[in-house]
């Protein structure tokens, strides 16, 4: 079941967000190996509201910066394209919302690669420029993405060039 990411971000409550990445590689194998009680989803916070052990904060932004709202309508883009690809999400970036107590609202999981968006709850359905935009919007930031040199919404003008129009 899938909820719009517009619905999502609309419907959300905050009053400050964080920008984390999520490292694996080498360091995560050894950790899981010698703690099997971890149990991580891939999502940035577990089941018992623990974060990921190698996520790393890179922002925090109050809910009238102008990030915040670059965010929202990104998560706003009218759908033309919903990409969904074969392969599992690998959730390398994540937002995290906040209420005024310090309390997490919502997180938001991303995977850059395959195009997905994941809450605790929810798989968003989001347009495939949301995804390019978000990469692009972390990389000004200084948020290290996998494959910085990549973007979809390249790789989709360009398929579209491709295809032919039909004669009228």
């Amino acid at each position: 079941m899938w909820t719009l990411s517009a619905d999502y971000i609309n419907n959300l409550n905050f009053d400050y967000l964080e920008t984390y990445i999520l490292r694996r590689g080498s360091e995560y194998e050894q950790l899981v190996a010698t703690k099997p009680d971890l149990e991580y989803n891939g999502s940035i916070i577990n089941k018992n509201e623990e974060f990921f052990p190698h996520s790393i904060k890179t922002h925090t932004f109050q809910h009238d910066h102008p990030v915040v709202f670059r965010i929202k309508e990104l998560l706003q883009i009218e759908i033309e394209e919903h990409l969904r690809y074969l392969c599992a999400p690998v959730f390398h970036d994540a937002i995290v919302f906040y209420d005024r107590n310090d309390r997490v609202v919502s997180s938001l999981n991303i995977c850059l690669t395959c195009s997905f968006l994941q809450t605790e709850e929810l798989s968003l359905k989001a347009d495939y420029k949301t995804y390019g935009y978000l990469k692009k919007l972390f990389i000004e930031l200084g948020h290290p993405v996998e494959k910085p040199e990549y973007n979809v919404i390249d790789e989709m003008e360009a398929i579209k060039k491709t295809i032919k129009k039909p004669k009228r």
